[in-house]
């Protein structure tokens, strides 16, 4: 590829495409080019994947900044790692998880033949927790007593010990089909267990969701 000394400042060529960048290796389609005025981008395979604009922004993916304005864009979000690595660092962003877990209850009368899941989602030291009952041949009726039914096997153990410096209040939480009062959070030393606050009476099953500190 030609290229022309441009005073002192540089290497002036042509500007190229993604599908022939400017600079390139043995590979045609792979390179370096300049789309825009003041614009530099990378292509490989022939299609365009990341460049820096005018203004300084970073965009992967997308060839147009968004409505957000910032500096790092990218067109589908970034993906975290399966397994938890977290930085020193609490003001990193690389503490997320998702999954599923299996709730343990206890004194709980019921009718039926309920069945337990879970899913959770822990965003730095904030879990929330997603509670279900299921149904299997036939309806279950629930009858609880406050203070008494417990739901065990959270995914995380609680780090709130009832002091503002533990890292935040207890987990408090609103069921979605019945008229309990939520959740609340077990002592201490129950730090994967919480309670039901009030009695339930349902024949829908239960769901509640749950935000708590680790």
């Amino acid at each position: 590829m030609p290229v022309t000394i441009n005073g002192t400042t540089g290497i002036a060529g042509p500007d190229g495409s993604a599908s022939t960048p400017a600079f390139q290796g043995t590979d045609a389609n792979t390179g370096l080019f300049y789309p825009a005025a003041d614009t530099v981008a990378l292509s490989t395979g022939g299609s365009e994947r990341m460049r820096i604009t005018s203004g300084g922004n970073l965009l992967v993916g997308t060839t147009t900044n968004n409505a957000s304005g910032g500096v790092i864009q990218v067109s589908n979000g970034i993906t975290f790692p399966a397994t938890q690595s977290a930085s020193s660092d609490a003001n990193t962003l690389d503490d997320y998880e998702e999954g599923t877990w299996t709730p343990s209850v206890s004194n709980m009368t019921t009718t039926g033949s309920p069945a337990y899941s879970g899913r959770y989602r822990k965003i730095g030291s904030q879990v929330t927790v997603w509670f279900f009952s299921t149904t299997a041949g036939g309806v279950a009726t629930y009858a609880t007593i406050a203070n008494s039914t417990n739901v065990s096997g959270l995914p995380f153990a609680s780090g709130y010990d009832g002091s503002a410096a533990s890292g935040g209040p207890p987990g408090v939480a609103v069921n979605g089909t019945t008229t309990a009062g939520g959740f609340v959070q077990g002592p201490s030393s129950s730090s994967t267990t919480f309670y039901f606050s009030t009695a339930i009476a349902s024949s829908q099953g239960i769901s509640a969701s749950l935000t708590y500190y680790v």
